[in-house]
């Protein structure tokens, strides 16, 4: 039950704002136009939507900026002597796209008009050189490498309509739409933020990798929780791979071996980043719809190693529910070697196109990097990946912090300081917690289940029961748990106790002890186990064949390492017949007034590979 605690409260959270938001903003499309045979910026470009009938032309640089607040249609592109474009556009977003036009011949009578086939794109010979210095500038490359981390994580409702939020059900929690935040193409609510410090070693050989959690905390859900569940929902990039694993399907880099194969790559300028002479790049996919980004990189000029990306899935690319993602990355230069330095991330989520939308957003600070050849093996902590110090607290982090929060990060604090500060809030989350979880918090303790509080059998008649067990505010090492039963018509008690301790959480060792005896109904578990809620409404004949079952059990779970398991449990079973139910000899037909039986299992588990998130 405790560990439900964090899920409970999150979809709580989104239970609480999700009425059906609807929105309708100015459509904006924006980027440049490029001869897709040499890379040169094209002026004077038609671009229109089809449905509003609004059109642009590019400029001199090949940028173009097309606005409309009626429905879009398809952004139309033409250029004599090239062939056209016809790309889907969405209505109320903000698409930054860049065109790559095809030459086409084009036949006007005795004269032929195309662009000159002879030249050849300067971005294509460069981009040869950039691959070529993949293993010297990749930061994995690195023999040995450790840095701090500083992680903010954020959980935001969009697509919210202005007319929804001056609806009445709001009551007093209508203030919280003073903290929107309009900064991104569709208008959100923030209502969770989540921050952890870490240090990260990395080693090359052998490959290892670990992340030390110093502190985590997660707004509004209390001190023991910690963002680790959104963090893992992110993926992990790194463009020097040929192929990433992003959101269950498999990418293609722009820096891919063969890149020239699924991307158009263009130089826009030469500009200084961090004192360092640095080419501007666009890149674009060859053909829309495949598994690849869109987007801008800058490239080192000396050591042709990633300095910067900004890039987005490419339009057309179909991920179930994503529909949009973008991601920024910032290296910088130490002892002769690119090393990250801050990272965006931002995934749209969202069952339909139109519909209400979730935003998932990251934003990483690395820091204090140190190379080495390589880690003693005292840093490396057998059992885990992922290791977590302590959970976090709200007190204390504005000393722990390396840096100040943005304007919209602190207001997701206020917001919900004042939310969970309110009377009716916290009447909110209790009565929440009773029908999400069965109890009622009184203190350390839990009270409970409403859903076996009351049930009835032929053979115990009205059947009441309470259960009651210790919340982490008791303790996180001993969780004991007891209940007790009666039925009016047999007259009889029944009830339980058991005791789970875990000796140690990272690497995991639990052991668990437990006795009951009670009334069952073979082949029923769950809520359709007897004594609860749903016996009450299935009435069938098995409600007379019941057993009175006493059992003791005792199991233990270790963990060795990543994947790795051991599982132990004895159980000794004295089960009886009771109401119309009986139990029979084999051999002679007689009856017999129980069952015992006795077993130990045992098990061992391997999942190579398997990697520790939360």
């Amino acid at each position: 039950m405790r560990g439900k605690a964090f899920k409970w409260t999150l979809w709580m959270w989104i239970g609480l704002w999700i009425p059906a938001f609807a929105g309708a903003q100015t459509t904006r499309v924006h980027g440049h136009v490029f001869d897709g045979a040499t890379g040169s910026p094209l002026p004077y470009v038609n671009l229109a939507f089809s449905g509003s009938g609004q059109g642009t032309t590019s400029r001199t640089d090949g940028s173009y900026d097309l606005r409309t607040e009626n429905r879009p249609g398809r952004l139309q592109v033409s250029f004599i002597g090239y062939t056209p474009q016809s790309i889907d556009s969405l209505k109320g977003v903000e698409t930054e796209m860049n065109n790559a036009l095809e030459p086409r011949e084009v036949l006007l009578g005795a004269a032929e008009v195309r662009p000159d086939e002879e030249e050849v794109n300067p971005a294509i010979p460069l981009f040869e050189r950039i691959r070529a210095a993949k293993s010297e500038n990749d930061p994995s490359s690195i023999p040995a490498l450790r840095f701090n981390s500083w992680s903010r994580i954020e959980l935001d409702i969009n697509d919210i309509q202005k007319e929804q939020t001056e609806r009445w059900y709001w009551g007093p929690f209508r203030f919280a739409f003073n903290y929107m935040d309009s900064t991104e193409a569709r208008p959100a609510l923030p209502l969770l933020i989540g921050e952890s410090l870490s240090t990260h070693h990395l080693q090359s050989d052998p490959r290892r990798k670990q992340e030390t959690v110093h502190a985590a905390q997660l707004s509004g859900l209390g001190e023991d929780d910690n963002p680790a569940e959104l963090n893992s929902r992110f993926p992990a990039i790194n463009l020097y791979e040929n192929r990433m694993l992003i959101l269950d399907r498999a990418f293609t880099s722009p820096l891919h071996d063969r890149g020239q194969m699924h991307y158009r790559y263009y130089i826009l300028d030469t500009v200084t980043v961090a004192e360092r002479p640095t080419f501007h790049f666009a890149f674009v996919p060859r053909r829309r719809g495949e598994l690849t980004f869109e987007g801008e990189m800058w490239i080192d000029t000396l050591s042709l190693g990633l300095v910067s990306v900004e890039a987005k899935i490419s339009e057309g690319a179909n991920v179930n529910y994503v529909r949009s993602m973008t991601f920024e990355q910032h290296y910088t230069r130490k002892e002769d070697h690119w090393v990250p330095s801050a990272e965006k991330m931002l995934m749209d989520f969202s069952l339909t196109e139109s519909s209400l939308g979730v935003y998932l957003r990251r934003n990483i600070t690395f820091s204090d990097h140190e190379l080495a050849t390589n880690w003693p093996d005292s840093i490396w902590k057998p059992g885990r990946s992922v290791i977590y110090e302590r959970a976090g607290t709200r007190h204390g982090w504005d000393d722990l912090r390396p840096g100040p929060l943005n304007h919209r990060e602190a207001g997701i604090y206020e917001m919900v300081d004042s939310i969970t500060a309110m009377r009716a809030w916290r009447l909110l989350k209790s009565t929440g917690y009773f029908l999400g979880t069965g109890y009622i918090q009184a203190g350390p303790l839990e009270l409970g289940a409403w859903w076996s509080a009351y049930s009835y059998n032929p053979i115990e008649g009205d059947r009441w029961r309470l259960d009651v067990q210790t919340s982490n505010t008791f303790s996180k090492k001993w969780l004991p748990g007891l209940y007790a039963a009666y039925g009016r018509t047999d007259g009889r008690w029944k009830g339980g106790i058991d005791l789970l301790v875990v000796q140690r959480r990272s690497p995991r060792t639990e052991f668990n002890i437990a006795w009951q005896r009670d009334m069952e109904q073979f082949g029923m578990g769950g809520a359709l186990g007897q004594g609860e809620l749903l016996t009450n409404a299935i009435r069938t004949n098995a409600a007379s064949n019941l057993s009175e079952v006493e059992r003791f059990e005792g199991s233990m779970f270790h963990e060795f390492g990543n994947g790795f398991t051991f599982f132990a449990e004895g159980r000794h079973r004295q089960v009886a017949p009771r109401g119309e139910l009986a139990f029979l000899d084999p051999e002679t037909g007689d009856p017999l007034t129980e069952l015992v039986t006795a077993e130990v299992t045992m098990s061992m588990r391997w999942a190579n590979g398997e990697r520790f998130v939360a």
